[in-house]
């Protein structure tokens, strides 16, 4: 029996720096440790999204992993944020006979009720994210109102107004990394602007991570 943990983090930023890896790291570490997963194998993907299952990390797993083994990640969304991808995973796992553990959300599929309660996890997921876009839209359709910015309590992410309440670590994270990029070339008023708005993003990163 082999047992894979799996790390991610999805800016460039993070893989640098190591934020995030070393925590998921740790707590995958202490849940094989307690339930008895013993020798884990630990597999990471940095700086890349999970928008689809593409890494060359996971697949390096999922092309290996077999009958017997274990799958654990810190957090669902470190290993999917689709809830087709999710579905597909599960499949594999059934039709393969490994299991996949969920550290944070306490899950484990080598059981029928496992298996059901990651399916609707991933599918709440999905609902919210699609719930935020409908969101950012009507925002949008507000900003006339604003002279062209962005309603009070939003951040542009893409050109959109998202509210920020509504914005992962994740997307916050992302937003920071792409701010700094710019500010260098700025000239000083926008400059001035960029440092502003990148004060108030790492503002919420830490009052989130508090």
């Amino acid at each position: 029996m082999t047992t894979y943990i799996y790390t991610r983090v999805s800016t460039q930023e993070q893989a640098d720096s190591g934020l995030g890896l070393a925590d998921q790291r740790v707590h995958c570490e202490a849940y094989c440790q307690l339930y008895g997963l013993t020798a884990p194998v630990l597999v990471t993907d940095a700086g890349l999204s999970a928008s689809t299952l593409d890494r060359p990390g996971l697949q390096s797993i999922l092309g290996t992993i077999a009958k017997g083994d274990a799958l654990v990640v810190l957090k669902l969304d470190r290993l999917t944020r689709s809830v087709r991808d999710l579905c597909d995973t599960l499949a594999a796992s059934s039709r393969d006979g490994w299991a996949l553990h969920s550290v944070r959300e306490r899950l484990d599929t080598s059981s029928a009720t496992g298996r059901f309660f990651v399916t609707i996890l991933g599918a709440i997921a999905q609902w919210e994210r699609e719930t935020i876009g409908e969101r950012t839209r009507d925002a949008m359709a507000r900003m006339t109102t604003h002279k062209g910015r962005p309603p009070k309590g939003t951040i542009l992410i893409g050109g959109k107004p998202v509210p920020l309440a509504e914005c992962s670590i994740d997307m916050l994270t992302e937003v920071a990394a792409g701010i700094r990029s710019r500010v260098a070339g700025c000239d000083t008023a926008k400059g001035e602007k960029l440092m502003a708005r990148l004060a108030r993003v790492e503002e919420v990163i830490r009052e989130r991570n508090a």
